[in-house]
This record gives structure tokens, sequence and C-alpha cells, in this order.
């Protein structure tokens, strides 16, 4: 019978914002894939970190949940202060600029050799007036090797709609984003912006630190930097961490906290933003069937 992981879980009464993986109201980044050169940074790792054979970890898990709680930051930059009516300046009360706008759950499924991702969110409040709800959903092939995508699908409200088939034959990539087609050379190894957050449960991922990756709308090397280790609390459950951050030209910052004791799942992600505002997403939930 399988055996089932399981931990506390808030109330659900909405559901949450835009994939913190992805910037769907941000440009298409410019600089295309290229494998010439993989980061010198990103070598510069521990030697001696204690990790778990997640090889074995990721082979005998059938199914995961995990459901995060999102929040908007508008950065240290950015603080107010209000004064009530009738008081003094010196009175005045700062203004809370981290805002809790929904929920996202992801879900990840194996039958065989073979896995399905999904992630959904729903946005709660006021946020339903300026962010739509985000689908994804990854499937295809589990290898030695680790996760093998097959087809990704990205659907951003009701306009947004990507998809990016992948021929491992062919060794091409078919990248559909708003019907423009384009066919890209499809390097080993490379992930999806939703199976390489899982993909980490069959890989070292301080041995794996430069990562072809598709967004569904272009593909790139991206190359993650150690940056330390320790432990979290998140909605009273502790968990050994690794930190790693997405190394990108532009001011925006991406960063990702894994839960060693399982197999490198995440557990927070911080994107960012170029005016330094946050997305932050939380785990509070989460259920593992082995």
């Amino acid at each position: 019978s399988p055996q089932s992981i399981e931990e506390s879980i808030i109330p659900k009464d909405g559901v949450p914002t835009e994939e913190l993986t992805d910037d769907a109201n941000n440009p298409p980044e410019q600089s295309e894939f290229d494998n010439s050169e993989l980061c010198k940074d990103c070598l510069q790792l521990k030697k001696d970190i204690d990790v778990i054979d997640h090889s074995t970890y990721g082979s005998s898990i059938q199914s995961i949940h995990l459901r995060f709680m999102v929040f908007h930051d508008l950065g240290p930059n950015k603080q107010q202060r209000i004064e009530p009516f009738g008081q003094k300046p010196e009175d005045s009360i700062q203004a809370r600029t981290k805002n809790h706008i929904g929920y996202v759950d992801i879900f990840y499924t194996r039958e065989g050799d073979r896995y399905t991702l999904e992630f959904f969110s729903e946005n709660i409040g006021l946020t339903n007036l300026y962010l739509n709800q985000l689908y994804q959903k990854s499937s295809g092939l589990i290898s030695e090797s680790g996760l093998k995508p097959l087809l990704y699908e990205y659907k951003y409200g009701e306009r947004t709609y990507r998809q990016v088939s992948f021929d491992w034959q062919q060794k091409k990539a078919e990248i559909n984003n708003k019907q423009q087609l384009k066919i890209k050379d499809l390097p080993p190894q490379t992930q999806d912006q939703l199976s390489v957050l899982f993909n980490f449960m069959f890989l070292d991922p301080l041995k794996t630190m430069n990562i072809p990756v598709t967004n569904g709308k272009n593909l790139k090397l991206y190359n993650y930097l150690y940056i330390d280790e320790g432990l979290i609390e998140l909605n009273k459950n502790s968990f050994d961490f690794v930190h790693i951050e997405k190394i990108s030209e532009s001011k925006e910052k991406l960063e990702f906290w894994l839960a060693k004791n399982y197999g490198f799942l995440p557990i927070k992600i911080i994107l960012t933003e170029d005016d330094s505002s946050l997305l932050i997403q939380e785990l509070i939930e989460f259920k593992i069937d082995l």
C-alpha cells in the first residue's frame, strides 16, 4: 500500500497569482540559448555538502501535491507612512508593503515511465482586477537522467497561450507562441519552466547548475549559483534547505529554496522584479505518495 507524507493545510478560500518562475507581463528576453560556455561562477560550489540520494528518492515517488501561499511585496524602498486623522506626524503608522494575493497548487503524478505536472493559480480579493489565472502543464518521460518533457503548455487568462513540443529523436523543439512558430535546437537535459522545479528529485542541484530551459517564448541556458544552506520554518514546519539563484544580466532575480530531505523540492521562491518589488511563494502544505 502506498505511503503518504502529509503536512497541515491552510483552509482554501481563494487561490493564486502568476507563476513566479515566469515573466508573463515582461517582454521576451533578447538573448537566445548559448551552450558555448558554461557559467564559471556556478561551478564554485561546496564540495562537502550533505545531500541525499535523490535519484532513488525521485524514482520512488508516485504523486506530489505542493500548495503555496503567494505574496506581493512592494520592496524595501517603497514603504509609506500613514498619518491617522488628527494625529501628529511622529505618530504615523508604517503601511504594510507585503500583501497576500493568492495561492498556487502544483500536482506531480507518475504512471510507469511517464509523468504529468500541472500548475494552477487563483487570485483572491482585488488581485482579480489586475491579474489573470495561470495554468501550466508539463508531460513527458522519466529517464535515468530525470524528467524528459514531451509537451509543455502555458495559459495565462484567455488570450495568452504557448505550447512547446519536444522531439528528442530529431533534437528539435517546436515553440508556438501566439501562433508564431519557432524551431530550436534541443540540447540534452532541456527542461520547461515547470519541470525544472521537479527535476532536482533526480539530479543533484549543486552538480547541475547550467540547465537549458524553455518558457514557451524561447529556449536558453539558465545558470544557477549556490547561495547558502540552513534551516527555514514555513507554516510551522522546519526544512533543511539549499538556496540557489538564477543568474541574470538584468535587475530581475529569481531565487529558490530547495528541501534537502524531500528530494530538493521547491519550498520557497522569490522573484525580484526590475522595480525591486517581490513576488514571494511559500509552501504551506505538501503531500507525497510513495
